[in-house]
C-alpha cells in the first residue's frame, strides 16, 4: 500500500498538522512522528491521540523539549550526562576523552554520545526498547512522573557498563548504545533493575 493512501499514514499526518496548527510555537519536530504513531496503536480516534499528545508535551515532559530552541532536551542531557560522571566515572571518563564534566559542559559541549540519548528521551524510548518495555516504561511514566527516563536511560548504559568499560575506539559506544536496547525484551526483568538500582 503506497503512503498516501494507508489510512494509518493519513491519521499520523492528520494528527501531526492538528497539533503544529494547535502548537505554533513548536510546530512539526521529527520525534513527535513517535509520540503519535504509537498513540494511535493504541487508542480509537485520531481526536484521542491528539490530545493525548497535548497532554505529554504539555503536562508530563519538561518546557521547550520539542520547540525549536529544544531548550528542555538539552537540558535533559546535561543532567544526564551530569549523573553519569558521578555515578559511572569510568564511563564517562570513556566518553568524555578524560574531561571532568564541568570542563567538558563549560568548553567542549557535551559529549557526542548525546546524539544517541537526546534520541531516547525525544521518542520516550520507542523504537529503541521492545514493545512491551516501552509500555512499562511508560505505566511508570504516567504514574511516577518523568525521572523514569532517567532511570532507564541510565539502566541501559549500566546494564552495559562492562562492556563499554573495555572499549578502546570511543565510536563504538555508539553501536553499543544503539543496538543492545533492542535486545532488553524481558521487561519484567528490566524494570527490577530499575527497582532495585534506583529506588533502594
Amino acid at each position: 500500500m503506497v503512503p498516501d493512501t494507508n489510512p494509518k499514514l493519513q491519521a499520523l499526518q492528520r494528527v501531526l498538522l492538528a497539533f503544529s496548527i494547535y502548537s505554533p510555537h513548536i510546530g512539526y519536530c521529527q520525534s513527535l512522528n513517535y509520540l503519535v504513531g504509537f498513540f494511535l496503536l493504541f487508542v480509537d480516534s485520531e481526536e484521542e491521540a491528539f490530545w493525548l499528545l497535548q497532554v505529554v508535551v504539555y503536562d508530563y515532559l519538561p518546557e521547550n523539549v520539542y520547540d525549536v530552541t529544544m531548550e528542555g532536551a538539552n537540558i535533559d542531557q546535561t543532567v544526564l550526562m551530569l549523573m553519569i560522571s558521578e555515578k559511572m566515572p569510568e564511563i564517562w571518563a570513556k566518553i568524555a576523552g578524560g574531561s571532568s564534566f564541568w570542563t567538558c559542559e563549560q568548553t567542549d559541549g557535551l559529549p557526542p554520545i548525546t546524539l544517541v540519548t537526546s534520541h531516547w528521551f525525544l521518542t520516550l524510548f520507542i523504537n529503541i526498547l521492545p514493545v512491551e518495555t516501552v509500555l512499562r516504561i511508560w505505566d511508570c511514566f504516567f504514574m511516577e512522573g518523568y525521572h523514569i527516563m532517567f532511570q532507564v536511560a541510565l539502566t541501559i548504559i549500566q546494564l552495559n557498563e562492562e562492556e563499554l568499560r573495555h572499549l578502546d575506539d570511543p565510536i563504538d559506544v555508539f553501536h553499543i548504545l544503539q543496538s543492545t536496547p533492542k535486545r532488553l525484551i524481558d521487561c519484567h526483568y528490566f524494570m527490577e533493575v530499575i527497582l532495585c538500582i534506583w529506588f533502594q
